[in-house]
C-alpha cells in the first residue's frame, strides 16, 4: 500500500504471481551483491525485505515491493534504506511513479530506485455467461489443474514467451505485452530525480531487449558499487559510535558483478504469467459454479484451514532476508 499525504491518495494493490516472480528475480541481484557482502556482522546488519514501511513526502507512508535496510547495532541505533524497487502490474504506471518519487524525496539515504512496469494488451475480464468459453469450461465437474490449463493454452507444444497471450477455450486469461525497466541513481550532488534523463538513469524494455544493456550496466557497474560504498560509510559511522574497530578491507576490495541474466527475468515472468492465469481461471470457476457442482451436508460450512481461500492463507507477514550468519536475523520468507 501507499498513502501519499500531499496528494491525499491511498493506493492499495492486489499482488499476483507476476509480482512475486519479478520480486524473486530482483532479490537474486541484491542477495549476493549486497546482503552477502563481507561486512562486520557485530556492528551492522543488512536486510532485504518486502514489508518495510517507509515515509513519503508530507507525512504519508508506503511499502515498496523490495527494500534494503542497513541497521547499526551500536548504542545509538541507526537505519538507512539504500535501495527500493517497485513492481507495477495491478496499479497504473502513474501511481507507481508517484509512489517512488514520494519515497525518494522523503528518504535521502536511498541510492538506487527501480521500477519494473508490466504492461498488458487488455485488462483481464471474466468470460460472459453467454460465451463459448462458459459453455465449454462449465462442463468440468472440478477446475482444471495448472498443468491441464496451461497445456490447453498451448496445444501446438511450441515454445512460448511471456509476451504471448494465454488463451484457453477462446478466452484470453492473461496478455502481457512488455515489461519496462527503469533505474535511477543518486548523483554526486545528492540528487535522485526520477523525471530526469542522464548518465545516472536507464530505461529498457522486454521482449526485444531494447536498452537492457544500459539497465544491466547501470546496476552492475555503477549502482551496486554505489551501494557498497554507502555501506562502507555506514560501517565507519557505526565503528566511530560504538568505539569498536573492524576490518573493512574485504568490503572495500569487493568487485561487483551482475549475478543474473535478463533471460532469467523472462523465465520468471513467464512462470508468473502462467500462475496468474490459472488463478484468474480458478477464481472465475469457483465464483461461477460453487454450489452447483459442490454440496455440503453441514448447515454451516467451515472452510478448511489449508484451503487457498482460507482467511489464514490470505494474511501477509513481513518478508525479511538477513545475512545467514547475522544475529539480527528477522526471519526468511521470500514472496
Amino acid at each position: 500500500f501507499a498513502y501519499l499525504a500531499e496528494a491525499k491518495d491511498l493506493i492499495i494493490r492486489w499482488l499476483s504471481a507476476i509480482h512475486e516472480a519479478l520480486i524473486n528475480t530482483v532479490n537474486s541481484i541484491f542477495l549476493r551483491e549486497v546482503v552477502m557482502l563481507n561486512y562486520p556482522l557485530n556492528l551492522v546488519s543488512v536486510t532485504l525485505g518486502h514489508n518495510m514501511e517507509l515515509k513519503t513526502m508530507g507525512g504519508g507512508r508506503a511499502v515498496p515491493d523490495v527494500c534494503i535496510k542497513f541497521y547499526s547495532k551500536g548504542p545509538i541505533p541507526k537505519v538507512t534504506y539504500p535501495v527500493i524497487c517497485q513492481i507495477s502490474f495491478t496499479e497504473s504506471s502513474d501511481d507507481a511513479f508517484d509512489v517512488i518519487e514520494s519515497i525518494v524525496e522523503a528518504n535521502p539515504s536511498i541510492q538506487m530506485a527501480m521500477l519494473l512496469d508490466v504492461k498488458e494488451s487488455l485488462d483481464f475480464s471474466r468470460p460472459s455467461s453467454q460465451s463459448e468459453t462458459w459453455k465449454s469450461l462449465s462442463q468440468d465437474l472440478t477446475p482444471l489443474s495448472l498443468q491441464e490449463f496451461i497445456t490447453a493454452s498451448n496445444l501446438t507444444g511450441q515454445v512460448t514467451t511471456f509476451a504471448e497471450p494465454i488463451t484457453v477455450s477462446h478466452h484470453v486469461w492473461c496478455s502481457i505485452v512488455s515489461v519496462n525497466y527503469y533505474v535511477w541513481l543518486r548523483d554526486s550532488t545528492g540528487t535522485l530525480d526520477i523525471c530526469a534523463t542522464s548518465e545516472r538513469t536507464a530505461h529498457g524494455s522486454m521482449p526485444g531487449n531494447t536498452g537492457m544493456d544500459a539497465v544491466q550496466n547501470i546496476i552492475s557497474k555503477t549502482g551496486l558499487d554505489l551501494i557498497r560504498k554507502s555501506l562502507i560509510v555506514f560501517c565507519e559511522d557505526a565503528m566511530q559510535v560504538s568505539m569498536v574497530m573492524a576490518d573493512l578491507v574485504p568490503l572495500e576490495n569487493h568487485i561487483s558483478h551482475f549475478p543474473t541474466t535478463f533471460n532469467s527475468f523472462a523465465d520468471d515472468l513467464k512462470r508468473g504469467a502462467s500462475l496468474t492465469t490459472h488463478s484468474h481461471y480458478i477464481t472465475w470457476f469457483d465464483n461461477s459454479f460453487w454450489g452447483t457442482k459442490h454440496s455440503h451436508n453441514d448447515e454451516e460450512y467451515v472452510m478448511p484451514a489449508g484451503s487457498e481461500d482460507s482467511p489464514a492463507n490470505n494474511c501477509s507477514a513481513g518478508d525479511l532476508i538477513d545475512h545467514p550468519h547475522s544475529d539480527h536475523n528477522e526471519g526468511c520468507r521470500v514472496s
